[in-house]
């Protein structure tokens, strides 16, 4: 696709894969299915955060 990673979000439903992609450079979206708190769990924030796969389509305007 000839993209850099910088142009790629990862997206998950695991705060641990959210850790891996930042880590490698990534955008990351968190799918938050169970209202938890990021931080709590990780001390990690991604940079963004949606309650379904769905809500990630509604908000393409906002990510890029």
């Amino acid at each position: 696709m000839n993209l850099q990673i910088s142009q790629i979000a990862l997206v998950s439903s695991n705060l641990w894969d959210i850790v891996g992609g930042q880590a490698a450079g990534m955008h990351t979206c968190w799918i938050n299915r169970e209202d938890k708190k990021a931080n709590k769990e990780i001390d990690i924030k991604p940079d963004y955060v949606f309650s379904s796969v769905e809500d990630i389509a509604d908000n393409l305007s906002v990510m890029l």
